[in-house]
């Protein structure tokens, strides 16, 4: 079992600059198109399970969602099964505005 690691938005942002990660936006389809970190890909939280195949197992997954607690229970989960998984605590810093 891998260690899970959490970081802030702030590292987060410091250490997606190095382009060998995949990250992750949990959050609903409709705030992934509204806006999101560039290069996430959108796997809602609900589907992660279903979509766990385009998870590469040898990378680092940096995982997002509104306020944190969604990332942090995806990167364990996903940590419980061997892969490389970082939850970025806080939460996508852009909220979103569903009508």
């Amino acid at each position: 079992m891998m260690k899970l690691e959490t970081i802030s938005w702030h590292e987060f942002e410091i250490r997606s600059r190095r382009g060998k990660e995949m990250i992750v936006d949990l959050r609903d389809a409709r705030c992934y198109q509204q806006d999101h970190f560039p290069g996430a890909v959108s796997i809602p939280y609900e589907e992660l399970e279903e979509r766990i195949g385009e998870i590469p197992f040898y990378r680092p997954v940096y995982f997002y969602c509104e306020r944190g607690s969604s990332a942090l229970m995806a990167a364990r989960r996903l940590c419980e099964m061997g892969y490389m998984a970082i939850a970025v605590l806080g939460g996508y810093p852009k909220s979103c505005e569903i009508e």
